[in-house]
């Protein structure tokens, strides 16, 4: 339990990056939907499920919407 608690406290501090690289474009790579996006989405995925909070992303949160909704995600699961 210590090793989740201890990466929880160190979560803020890499999704603030991730915020601030998404800031002002709609991928992390700008404009196109990329393999960067679809690695750092696959692991930032599961964060609401370990129970961290992504409240305090306003650029990475609806980006992760974006990536997450995307019509071949859905085929995948049907």
């Amino acid at each position: 339990m210590a090793k989740a608690e201890d990466a929880a406290a160190r979560f803020p501090k890499p999704l603030a990056v991730l915020d601030g690289a998404l800031a002002g474009r709609p991928y992390l790579l700008g404009e196109a939907f990329s393999v960067a996006d679809l690695n750092v989405a696959s692991v930032l995925y599961w964060a609401p499920l370990a129970g961290l909070n992504l409240d305090s992303a306003t650029h990475a949160k609806p980006w992760l919407e974006r990536c997450t909704t995307r019509p071949a995600l859905g085929r995948v699961f049907s």
